[in-house]
């Protein structure tokens, strides 16, 4: 009788949309990690947001902010996985790049600028403007991700 070859124990896989995600949200989340245990530790800085509730102040740590931020990405990731499963249409790919870059860059920009202004003795108005401008780019490329994910359900190339 005879037999097949036995199975590789480790498969090659390609690379697929949600691969750059899933790279950039344990990127995230090990540089979040390492600050929230500098912080910890008592090494940290002041937290970059207090807010409110009833009675209580609460804060959130830059390392907090980025493990929120590592989950959002891992969400992307995920959402750019499963749609071709779910629709049976691809996602368009320049749109996708440029919402991947958009996010980053805006992402990194308003995180360095919440950083600078916590090191630094307050807000300055150009500081304002750059991290206005770093919203305003991160919510371009929330809006290019909707459309594309829109488009490409209707209008996508079959998988």
């Amino acid at each position: 009788m005879p037999t097949s070859p036995p199975r590789p124990l480790f498969r090659r896989r390609k690379a697929n949309a949600g691969t750059p995600w899933a790279i950039l949200a344990l990127a995230t989340l090990i540089t979040g990690g390492y600050l929230v245990a500098q912080e910890k530790s008592g090494h940290g800085r002041a937290p970059l947001l207090t807010f409110q509730t009833g009675d209580t102040v609460r804060a959130i740590d830059a390392g907090g902010l980025l493990v929120i931020t590592a989950l959002f990405f891992a969400v992307v990731g995920a959402i750019y996985l499963i749609f071709p499963n779910l629709f049976h249409r691809r996602l368009n790919k320049p749109l996708g790049l440029v919402h991947y870059l958009g996010t980053i860059l805006g992402t990194a920009g308003v995180l360095l600028i919440w950083q600078v202004r916590m090191s630094s003795a307050g807000i300055t108005s150009i500081s304002l403007k750059a991290l206005e401008a770093c919203l305003a780019l991160l919510c371009f490329a929330q809006a290019i991700f909707l459309i594309n994910m829109v488009w490409s359900s209707f209008r996508g190339k079959p998988v």
